[in-house]
């Protein structure tokens, strides 16, 4: 939105300038100055829009060509003066993740991968990764800016990917050096699941902590490897870590724990857009679980999210 008003702004002040200084020495008469008006006026309301369109219309398809893919740095705005992001519930490092994701797409040469910052979030970006877990970087922790511009993202066709149970904490880096709950709900003293932005704003239920990472066996049905590929690669085991469970709505299974009772990976879709749910736990990037998310990512990105129904 700021890049469109600012081309906006750049554009009309360049067309006047043109405009008068091709045409200075013909002003002569207020009806001059009138044509001049209507002529602006038109340039302003319709060829600027739809140059603007258009430009937005072949931007949304080089997106789509080459998906950009873009990793949460853990700051806001400016690294240089607020605090680092904290990871709860994540063990891999963002650098991990960013590695981990050039060496799988190394054969793709249509892509991109960078490291943004959380006030850049918007849909040029095909897919977003938080790499901190249960925790996000959060300009307004009242008003929970961040969290609905994350929302909006999904919302207008985005990929947000959460390596752990996402937006349970939220952090202020410009002014905090530690995360608190983005929601206080406890009974007894214990934060109750039900009590997160992910199930008060986004409907999703999931499994309870007390005895997490527990290890579950899991499998793929064959409708799940046609959003994700076989992401197994023979193994029957991983470890589960707030899982999502079957009655989520909008949901599409991509990892099953046994008997369906859990969902350790899937896609919840959110309007046009999704989200990626981490159910698993990432001991380090050389834990099998590493590797399927990996996979699945490749997959996803691979096939431009083809399989999610992306518009």
């Amino acid at each position: 939105m700021r890049l469109r008003h600012t081309l906006e702004r750049f554009l009309l002040t360049a067309v006047t300038f043109l405009f008068f200084t091709l045409f200075r020495d013909r002003l002569t008469q207020t009806k001059d100055y009138a044509t001049l008006i209507a002529i602006l006026l038109a340039l302003y309301f319709i060829v600027l829009p739809f140059l603007l369109w258009l430009s937005n219309v072949v931007r949304a398809q080089y997106n789509r060509l080459v998906p950009k893919i873009g990793i949460l740095n853990g700051y806001i705005a400016d690294a240089s003066r607020e605090y680092k992001c904290v990871p709860i519930s994540a063990n891999v490092a963002g650098i991990v993740w960013e590695r981990g994701l050039r060496k799988a797409l190394s054969g793709m040469p249509l892509k991109r991968i960078e490291r943004t910052y959380a006030r850049d979030i918007d849909t040029s970006l095909a897919l977003i990764m938080n790499p901190y877990g249960e925790n996000y970087p959060e300009s307004d922790k009242d008003l929970r800016s961040t969290f609905q511009n994350i929302r909006g993202y999904m919302r207008s066709g985005g990929v947000f990917f959460a390596s752990g149970t996402p937006f349970w904490f939220h952090q202020n880096t410009m002014t905090d050096k530690d995360a608190a709950w983005s929601v206080i709900k406890t009974i007894n003293n214990i934060q109750q699941m039900t009590g997160g932005l992910c199930f008060t704003s986004l409907g999703i239920s999931s499994t309870m902590p007390n005895d997490e990472p527990k290890e579950v066996t899991v499998y793929q049905r064959d409708v799940d490897k046609e959003i994700a590929g076989d992401i197994l690669q023979g193994a029957t085991k991983a470890k589960r870590w707030r899982a999502v469970l079957p009655r989520t709505p909008d949901c599409l299974p991509i990892l099953r724990e046994e008997n369906d009772s859990s969902y350790p990976l899937c896609a919840v879709q959110y309007d046009e857009g999704f989200l990626l749910y981490c159910g698993l736990w990432v001991k380090d990037e050389n834990a099998a679980e590493f590797q399927m998310i990996i996979r699945m990512l490749k997959t996803l990105i691979a096939t431009r999210f083809k399989e999610l129904g992306r518009r």
